[in-house]
């Protein structure tokens, strides 16, 4: 702008020179008129070249304007490229959650535009994106807290299921070992029972003997030797009724553990 200026104000100065001289001629000025004159063409001249400073000056700064304005419209289309990638990361785009259907947060920035409105394309910043936000925020922090305190509520469930697990696992080791007990008892008893019966087969045999014998002799001695007989028979009833007996109680205890045993099996599976 300044290089075109400068011809135009130089002759701009050299038509006024003319003119003036061509007055003083025409005029016939006296000398006291011609300093006047010539004064006021200083002064003018000193305007002139304020005027031209001036100039200088004022066309740096729209340089600086300029370069200003431009840094400031990348950074700001920067700021709208982050702002919507945020929008997308969010999930803010439309349609916003029920409350905000109607709004659309997206804005858009043309620095091409030659007039000021159409630079900003969305909605005010002040009175619908930073409040639509801040509702948004609101309802995000209330439902984290609600999924927080879902959170403690599983992970004291978990810790008590844990714990329960753990009681469990104690108290089937401690029927395990019960169970190992009985089993052991079991077959003490049934060692005992197996034992007390081969001595019982062993005595009944016995008393068969001595019963068959007594018969053959009081087949040949007469009745002298039926009492004999008859203790003979006492006790080998009595003997017969020990190995019942014993049986009897073998079997139980045997029922009796086996019982124990099963109960505990069917335990297992319901805890």
């Amino acid at each position: 702008m300044l290089p075109i200026l400068r011809p135009i104000l130089r002759n701009r100065l050299k038509s006024e020179q003319g003119r003036l001289s061509d007055i003083v001629r025409e005029q016939n000025l006296s000398p006291e008129e011609v300093t006047r004159m010539n004064t006021e063409h200083e002064q003018l001249s000193r305007s002139l070249e304020d005027l031209r400073a001036k100039i200088t000056e004022a066309h740096k700064s729209i340089l600086s304007l300029e370069v200003a304005v431009a840094n400031r419209g990348a950074a700001t289309e920067e700021a709208v490229d982050a702002y919507t990638r945020l929008l997308s990361t969010l999930g803010l785009f439309p349609p916003l959650p029920p409350g905000f259907e109607d709004i659309d947060l997206q804005v858009e920035l043309n620095t091409a535009a030659s007039q000021p409105e159409n630079l900003y394309k969305g909605p005010d910043v002040r009175r619908t994106i930073r409040p639509t936000l801040s509702a948004l925020n609101e309802i995000k922090r209330s439902e984290r807290a609600t999924v927080e305190n879902e959170r403690i509520k599983v992970d004291h469930e978990l810790d008590q299921s844990v714990l329960e697990c753990e009681n469990l696992e104690d108290e089937m080791n401690e029927l395990e070992k019960e169970v190992i007990a009985l089993n052991e008892q079991a077959d003490d008893v049934r060692e005992a029972g197996q034992r007390e019966a081969v001595v019982s087969n062993g005595e009944i045999a016995r008393l068969q003997r001595d019963l068959a014998q007594a018969r053959t002799a009081a087949l040949a001695n007469g009745v002298g030797v039926k009492s004999r007989l008859k203790t003979l028979q006492i006790a080998y009833r009595e003997q017969i009724d020990k190995v019942e007996r014993l049986r009897d109680e073998t079997v139980r205890a045997i029922v009796k553990n086996s019982t124990e045993i099963a109960m505990f099996k069917e335990e297992i599976p319901n805890n």
